[in-house]
């Protein structure tokens, strides 16, 4: 008890409201006023809460969706002035003659590629993480088993 955490202010099983505590995958549920241990279970997941994480990592999987629309967007635009400077920048590499400028405009040229290469594994990255964020909702959903109902119900 003296390593466990403090979770909230709850109701115990016999329905006197206690203090509850966590150590592990052990729940204590503690007297407010004799300070004295009234319950002890395993932590388990209700389908209460599965469903209110479900929903709130459902919100955070649009915002997550929102924010991958936008990057794609930005990458489209950027990509497109990018584009069109690496165009220009092949023009004047084939027009020039001095070894510096053709030195220049080369390195220039590296860097817009780079660039566009690093937009792209933005984006990239952002789809992966809404990836992740709808498996994971998919497993908190679909890891809930009641323990009183029998497996072959499922």
């Amino acid at each position: 008890m003296e390593s466990a955490r403090f979770v909230c202010n709850s109701f115990a099983d016999d329905g006197n409201e206690a203090r509850m505590f966590v150590n592990g995958k052990v729940i204590f549920f503690v007297d407010l006023i004799e300070n004295h241990v009234m319950t002890v279970r395993y932590a388990s997941m209700p389908r209460f809460a599965t469903e209110c994480l479900v929903e709130v990592a459902a919100k955070e999987l649009r915002k997550k969706q929102a924010k991958v629309l936008e990057a794609e967007r930005e990458f489209v635009r950027a990509k497109a002035e990018l584009e069109s400077e690496k165009i220009d920048l092949r023009l004047a590499l084939l027009k020039t003659r001095s070894e510096q400028r053709a030195a220049a405009l080369s390195a220039r040229l590296n860097a817009v590629e780079l660039r566009l290469r690093e937009l792209a594994a933005e984006v990239k990255r952002e789809r992966r993480e809404v990836t992740y964020l709808a498996e994971g909702i998919v497993s908190l959903s679909v890891s809930y088993k009641p323990e009183s109902t029998p497996a072959a119900r499922y």
